[in-house]
């Protein structure tokens, strides 16, 4: 793999760890700052927004995982590691 596509594919991890991150902070944002008109809705809007806020934790956890440690150099084997 080329340098420029390693550079290109640390910046789309990059960028999806920052999306990630920016869905947590907005439901963060959501559930404190929401007003309800009774406890039941409360309960089911925080509930969705834990769920989302979670999920876009998650997600940024697995693509700096993703940065972190993969390595697609090693991923190719050639035909001598293929036949021994």
């Amino acid at each position: 793999m080329t340098q420029t596509k390693k550079n290109k594919l640390h910046r789309m991890f990059k960028l999806n760890m920052a999306i990630g991150v920016v869905v947590f902070l907005i439901t963060t944002y959501l559930t404190l700052t929401g007003e309800y008109d009774s406890l039941l809705l409360r309960k089911q809007a925080e509930s969705v927004f834990n769920l989302v806020g979670v999920s876009g934790l998650l997600y940024a956890a697995l693509f700096w995982y993703l940065d972190t440690f993969y390595k697609p150099d090693k991923l190719h084997l050639t035909h001598t590691q293929c036949d021994q």
